[in-house]
């Protein structure tokens, strides 16, 4: 029998729906060791919102902000919601562009034990088009 594994975002869309994604990095440190500890699947940590926040409001570079809890949590895979070509934005961006984001945010430019690695797609708000080259290459394909 297959099992199932529970994930939680709280980390990500937790604040981001409360708090108008204004936590700080700081503030999210403590609840990590127990996140951690904790048998999930993965810890959805990127994507949505933190960017723009932690860069527009927080004056907090978002990859520490990644790597910062990857270090605190790092029994768990880490996960990002992923917008198909608009990554994380509200508008598309070419497939290179999409590509780099997603190999630096997997960690396969900043060292092998840092990022996130697995990606939900939040698309259905796309058209097609938008969401197959992402998809792919957030799998390690090709658009």
């Amino acid at each position: 029998m297959k099992s199932v594994q529970l994930n939680n975002n709280v980390l990500r869309d937790g604040h981001q729906s409360l708090a108008a994604t204004r936590m700080r990095t700081e503030q999210m440190l403590p609840a990590c060791e127990a996140l951690d500890n904790w048998g999930f699947g993965a810890l959805e940590t990127w994507g949505g919102a933190t960017i723009d926040s932690g860069l527009r409001f927080l004056d907090e570079f978002p990859f520490d902000r990644l790597d910062a809890l990857k270090k605190a949590c790092p029994k768990t895979p880490h996960m990002m919601l992923l917008r198909g070509q608009n990554i994380v934005q509200y508008a598309h961006f070419p497939d290179d562009v999409v590509t780099a984001f997603i190999k630096t945010s997997a960690g396969r430019s900043r060292g092998a034990e840092a990022g996130c690695q697995t990606s939900r797609q939040g698309t259905h708000h796309l058209p097609p088009r938008r969401s197959p080259g992402s998809c792919a290459q957030a799998h390690g394909g090709s658009a």
